[in-house]
């Protein structure tokens, strides 16, 4: 999977730096935290697998 380091002061300009190097938007991809100071914070954002079911939405079996 692409992913991307983000830094910023806050978390919206950390994720908005690895969104415009990834050049995706932020419903498509997952943000992990590395580090967070009152001065940086640091986050991986990568981009989710299109064709897997994001977490928590699997489909309900059916009797068919």
């Amino acid at each position: 999977m692409k992913s991307a380091e983000g830094r910023g002061r806050t978390l919206d300009e950390a994720v908005d730096a690895a969104l415009i190097e990834l050049q995706e938007s932020r419903r498509n991809v997952d943000v992990k935290i590395l580090s967070e100071t009152s001065e940086e914070t640091i986050v991986e954002v990568t981009i989710m697998d299109q064709g897997a079911p994001a977490l928590g939405m699997t489909p309900a079996p059916t009797n068919g």
